[in-house]
């Protein structure tokens, strides 16, 4: 008996010294788990009453976070926006439209205006990118003044810079500009070397050009209507053929000594666009300028018409000796030379 007691002492022992070095987590999970009512210590509690155990108030206030953290998880996950692959989903969609928004703003507080001095100062290609995309919510707003959109025709003329999306809203904002009369002829003049600089051709934009200025063209100043001309032809714009032949021959007044006395020279070519409508002569006996009237039809009346090789070259050998020439006429051939009857009449 003495040994036994002896062995169980020595047991206590070992076991306190096992605690000894339990650390003190350990020791607090082994409590947790230990927490319980031992059946053999209430009979009546063998079976059923295990069922029917209720938990004490420690391991109530234990379990109570883990459970508050449990039905907030599960909260979530039944929350459209929550948990859950469907939540992950639309919370990223949600960051990334956040994102788009932020970069947007960023872009319009670091945007540059195109302004009219903007515009004018711009002297290369990488200073035009800049102010493209203000540029081109302005011309598609269809409010910017005269001034603006024809500072930025010479802005794009000089850095030669073409963006279709751009040209498309110029070309609307010329064509209501023209339409409402509010460009002159310089003006309507940047606006054609714009375009010709970038090989951009709007057949809308010429025709209200030709339409807009067909009655202004006598008061144009000659080296401009060349220009415009010329324009036209590079595009091979002729659907206005009366406007190209009237930047060629201004149409003129009906106090001018010429008006329909000097030939039309279209006439005379081929074909006048202007018809009845024109200010020069159809008659093809009409002078080609009052300068030259009575001078320059002198071979209508002769009965020997020359060449002008005829006429340097060939003096007193057809009918021309002693007019211009003091030299004695060379020999001519036999049934060459002019009798004095003739001479003196061709004289």
């Amino acid at each position: 008996e003495r040994e036994k007691e002896r062995e169980k002492e020595r047991e206590r022992g070992k076991e306190k010294e096992k605690e000894a070095k339990t650390p003190p987590e350990r020791k607090a999970a082994l409590e947790r788990k230990a927490v319980g009512q031992c059946a053999a210590a209430n009979d009546e509690e063998d079976f059923g009453g295990l069922f029917g155990h209720k938990p004490t108030a420690a391991a109530e206030v234990r379990r109570a976070p883990a459970a508050a953290e449990a039905e907030a998880e599960e909260a979530r996950k039944k929350s459209p926006e929550g948990g859950g692959r469907r939540g992950r989903a639309f919370a990223w969609m949600d960051s990334g439209d956040e994102a788009e928004e932020a970069a947007e703003a960023e872009d319009e507080e670091e945007e540059e205006q195109a302004s009219a001095e903007a515009l004018d100062n711009v002297q290369s290609f990488g200073r035009m990118m800049l102010l493209a995309p203000s540029l081109q919510k302005r011309l598609a707003s269809g409010s910017m003044a005269a001034s603006d959109v024809m500072a930025a025709c010479r802005a794009l003329t000089r850095a030669r810079f073409f963006d279709a999306d751009l040209l498309e809203g110029l070309y609307g904002e010329l064509r209501r500009l023209l339409q409402a009369d509010l460009l002159d002829e310089l003006q309507t003049n940047d606006a054609l070397q714009c375009l010709a600089a970038l090989n951009a051709y709007d057949r809308g934009v010429f025709s209200v050009v030709a339409r807009t200025f067909k009655s202004k063209t006598r008061a144009m100043d000659p080296g401009l209507r060349a220009a415009w001309l010329d324009a036209f032809r590079r595009f091979g714009h002729d659907a206005e053929r009366d406007f190209l032949q009237l930047l060629e021959a201004p149409p003129l007044l009906p106090t001018d000594p010429r008006y329909r006395k000097v030939r039309c020279w279209h006439h005379s070519r081929s074909r006048c666009a202007l018809e009845s409508n024109c200010t020069f002569s159809h008659d093809p006996r009409a002078p080609v300028s009052l300068v030259d009237v009575g001078h320059e039809d002198w071979w209508r009346t002769k009965p020997l018409v020359m060449t002008q090789n005829q006429k340097t070259l060939g003096h007193g050998v057809y009918g021309l000796a002693g007019m211009t020439d003091t030299r004695s006429p060379p020999a001519a051939p036999a049934g060459w030379a002019m009798h004095a009857g003739l001479s003196s009449l061709l004289g």
